[in-house]
């Protein structure tokens, strides 16, 4: 009897698809193709699905489509100060030297840009808003006053626009732009309130608040054409359109407003207790607008709810109006959903939260502290995720004309 020798070999089909030296295993007997990219065997465990993936994927955390708050580290005395409403962009500056350097959100790595960008509000479109006060002295000057320049500079290109706001104000104390980005306000040292309109530098100004520190700005110029300023104890409420018109105010519980927002029919407001020092908390409390322009009293977090928070804790409102979240002092985030009146508590951080920002049509929420730490939450239909996965920033620079224009930044 004669045997013959057969020898059985694996057939490995390339695709074209695949690129040069990939090899698709989908035919292969008892090998599993990867679950991200499907093209390549997989040989570990990816560390946010769980699902068997190829080396390459299991490295690449963007190839994995599982929706799941991104956290990152920016290096011991850098800190997150700005991002840009599209939630591209993230200016950094370091506590000590003064530098600041631009993140790339979507990617996480460092841009290179051709612009400096101290002092800056990034805008949508890859442009960053400057402010510059100059102080001016003369001998026959009793006091010294401020040229305020504001700039507009586009940071792929360098290419800037500049305006001369004012030439007499004795300082700019706050200031950002609208939440449509088509104007910039300004609150004074003199409690004036100066509203800029960003392509002309056309300026208006308001000097309605005699006898009162105002602590706290927002501006709706997309809905409401309002104006809300905080003081002690209450908030006024003025129209934009033309001459301030007054609308009256609301009053609040005894103390200092220390945060204000408005968004939709929502504003929302932080009130300091006056009997508390600036390292214990207060109250939040929301108006809703059941017809244009009149805001009632809807709900305040109370109780184990409150959040506390020391000075310079964050807080911001959603688009939509609908989430407030208020960055407190035991290291965590409140997230207050205004539709349910529930809050939520989302965890990560190890140091005071300093920044919060809801960009990208609400679908980001984007958490700093001041351990260095970033946390990017996505809006899963619901609310914004807590479960965290570490992402390590790209120590190589990406070009600024290189970043994604797409909105998709979740």
């Amino acid at each position: 009897m004669t045997f013959v020798g057969v020898v059985l070999r694996t057939c490995a089909l390339v695709s074209p698809a695949a690129g040069v030296g990939s090899v698709v295993f989908s035919k292969t007997p008892g090998v599993i193709p990867c679950a991200h990219c499907k093209q390549r065997p997989s040989q570990q465990t990816c560390a946010i699905c769980t699902r068997e993936v190829c080396a390459p994927c299991a490295l690449a955390w963007q190839s994995c489509e599982t929706k799941v708050a991104r956290e990152t580290r920016l290096g011991m005395g850098w800190r997150l100060t700005e991002v840009d409403g599209q939630g591209k962009f993230g200016l950094i500056s370091h506590v000590f030297t003064k530098r600041t350097r631009l993140v790339d959100l979507k990617q996480l790595a460092y841009v290179r840009t051709a612009a400096q960008l101290k002092d800056t509000v990034l805008l949508k479109g890859g442009r960053a808003l400057q402010l510059f006060n100059n102080r001016n002295q003369s001998a026959t000057e009793v006091m010294p006053t401020f040229t305020v320049v504001m700039t507009v500079t586009d940071m792929r290109t360098g290419r800037y626009t500049q305006f001369v706001l004012d030439e007499s104000s004795p300082g700019v104390r706050a200031w950002h732009t609208t939440r449509a980005e088509t104007h910039l306000w300004m609150l004074t040292e003199d409690e004036t309130l100066h509203i800029v309109e960003l392509d002309t530098g056309r300026r208006t100004l308001h000097r309605g608040f005699p006898k009162i520190m105002v602590h706290a700005v927002a501006i709706d110029d997309e809905v409401n054409d309002l104006a809300a300023v905080g003081s002690y104890g209450s908030v006024a409420l003025f129209g934009l359109a033309g001459e301030f018109t007054s609308y009256g105010s609301v009053r609040l519980a005894d103390g200092d407003v220390a945060g204000l927002a408005i968004a939709g029919s929502t504003i929302a407001v932080i009130v300091r207790a006056s009997s508390a020092g600036p390292s214990v908390g207060g109250l939040l409390q929301v108006w809703s607008a059941s017809e244009p322009r009149v805001f009632r009293h809807t709900s305040q977090l109370v109780g184990d709810d409150r959040p506390r928070w020391n000075e310079g804790s964050a807080f911001a409102i959603s688009d939509s109006g609908r989430f407030i979240a208020v960055g407190t002092a035991n290291d965590q985030v409140t997230l207050f959903d205004v539709d349910s009146g529930r809050a939520k508590t989302l965890t990560g951080h190890t140091d005071n939260v300093n920044l919060v920002r809801f960009v990208a049509n609400d679908t980001l929420l984007v958490t700093a502290d001041r351990d260095n730490r970033v946390i990017l939450r996505p809006f899963d239909g619901d609310t914004y995720l807590d479960r965290t996965f570490d992402v390590d920033l790209s120590g190589d620079e990406v070009d600024a004309s290189s970043v994604a224009v797409d909105d998709d930044v979740s």
